[in-house]
């Protein structure tokens, strides 16, 4: 006899709910340090930036401050990585449903780095007066470090030296973290994301236009208050302090269903030879001149469907260039091992240039006539100054500066050249009224 038959129906209406996905760094790109004649990487963004499942629910946490008068309401929206930090999560939860962060205050504002709360509370008395008190903590929790504390990334504060001791106090990321608190106590547990539409409330935290950090000694040393409250007549409404806590379904359009990400390089600083390009979530790195040298920083950003963004900045150099480095580009077997030919002293073309004097301005053996961009600019009508390009990323080679009145007895100069790695540059300023001088740059074989 053949068993019942379960029949399910769907009807057009009905359909299985996704779940709700937002962007992380899940750990950080390295620096790429390559090594002598690498042309080319390519790094697989993937590997490093993902999407992370929040559940549907979020904590609203609402504040109100005085800002020259005017009652202002302020509300910060948490997203939660249940299943990325989940003992982290029902932590926090358990402290919103006992009503522990109400009259909860920011009681740590630092620019560019994060806003903290969590610890303290704080009401009126009878009279008007302020009562300052702590967030009852329940038991330490056990560190649950994943991914990395970018930009609106929520973490959790704890003791220094111990990444269990986290209990009541959190703190929004409000810039590039990852370098700094990924790396110390076992790093810093990162549980869930503000979303982006309440992340500018927390930015505002920060504003100078806004608040100013006042030190009220202990762990209140850089505790926001309205920028025009004095020390002397703070009331209550000048402190960024929440009514309530609460959990609330999680707003629409603050997370999307998608895992894919779009991927762009935001910025890129430093050397011309090395460029990069992105096809898919793929980075391609090229590097043009691969024994020259050089580095460049980068920052590449994602971005998932509906507007949430991470960004996360690595360091690509290529080795400095040595001597022999160069004059192996440029000579054959026997010629390197005629030091009247491919030596640092040599001139093999008779254009009176030697070999170092080429190499340590970037010019190639073969280079016809090659010139140095010595620039002078009157700084005004008493002072000019003198910028001699010196070539970067090269080892090895040693600068010096000396002069003469006569081109026949040169001595170390007693002006105040500065070889500024950044410029490349020396840069003499001289008085132009002082005794005629000359000048030339020693370039030595260290």
């Amino acid at each position: 006899m053949k068993g019942p038959f379960l029949f399910l129906a769907l009807s057009a209406g009905c359909a299985l709910a996704q779940s709700l996905v937002v962007p992380v760094l899940k750990t950080r790109v390295p620096d790429f340090n390559e090594n002598l004649g690498e042309s080319s990487r390519t790094v697989d963004l993937t590997t490093y930036f993902g999407t992370e499942e929040i559940g549907d629910e979020a904590v609203r946490l609402s504040a109100t401050y005085d800002l020259d008068g005017t009652i202002v309401t302020s509300e910060f929206d948490f997203l939660l990585f249940r299943n990325l930090a989940p003992v982290t999560v029902a932590n926090l939860l358990g402290y919103v449903d006992r009503g522990d962060y109400t009259n909860m205050i920011i009681h740590r504002a630092v620019a560019d780095f994060v806003i903290q709360g969590g610890g303290f509370t704080l009401i009126e008395d009878e009279t008007g007066g302020l009562v300052s008190g702590s967030v009852p903590t329940q038991p330490t929790i056990i560190n649950e470090f994943n991914v990395s504390n970018t930009m609106g990334t929520l973490s959790m504060a704890k003791l220094g030296g111990d990444p269990d001791s986290a209990t009541s106090q959190w703190f929004v990321n409000t810039g590039a973290n990852s370098d700094n608190l990924d790396v110390q106590n076992g790093g810093f547990t990162v549980f869930g994301r503000i979303s982006k539409s309440t992340l500018p409330n927390a930015i505002t935290v920060n504003s100078p236009d806004e608040f100013i950090p006042a030190n009220f000694g202990g762990a209140l040393t850089a505790t926001p208050v309205e920028i025009s409250s004095t020390g002397d007549t703070l009331n209550i409404d000048d402190f960024f302090r929440f009514d309530s806590a609460t959990r609330i379904p999680t707003p629409e359009g603050e997370a999307g269903t998608s895992s894919e990400l779009t991927y762009r390089i935001l910025s890129e600083l430093g050397s011309d030879s090395i460029t990069a390009t992105i096809e898919g979530s793929n980075f391609n790195l090229n590097y043009e001149s691969p024994l020259d040298g050089g580095s460049k920083t980068f920052v590449v950003e994602i971005e998932d469907s509906v507007g949430n963004k991470v960004e996360d900045t690595f360091f690509v150099s290529l080795p400095d260039q040595t001597y022999e480095v160069w004059r192996g580009q440029f000579f054959t077997e026997p010629e390197l091992s005629d030091d009247a030919i491919s030596g640092p002293d040599a001139d093999p073309n008779g254009d009176g240039i030697t070999n170092l004097q080429l190499f340590a301005h970037g010019f190639p053996v073969d280079a016809e006539s090659p010139t140095i961009g010595v620039e002078l600019t009157e700084l005004n009508d008493t002072f000019f100054e003198i910028s001699y390009p010196v070539r970067e990323n090269i080892t090895g080679v040693a600068f010096s500066l000396e002069e003469s009145e006569d081109l026949v007895t040169w001595e170390s100069s007693t002006a105040t050249p500065s070889a500024n790695g950044s410029t490349g540059n020396f840069t003499i300023t001289q008085d132009a009224n002082a005794p005629t001088f000359f000048y030339r740059v020693r370039i030595e074989l260290e």
